[in-house]
């Protein structure tokens, strides 16, 4: 695994939801992420 904090996780994380609109999270990232492959 990789050696990053979980704060880089989320910060990141959110970052991708704000650029899809996915804002509010009640949307699962993981799930919409998989659908634009």
């Amino acid at each position: 695994m990789f050696r990053i904090s979980e704060s880089s996780v989320n910060f990141h994380r959110n970052n991708i939801r704000k650029k899809s609109g996915i804002i509010h999270g009640k949307s699962n990232l993981k799930l919409f992420l998989q659908s634009v492959e």
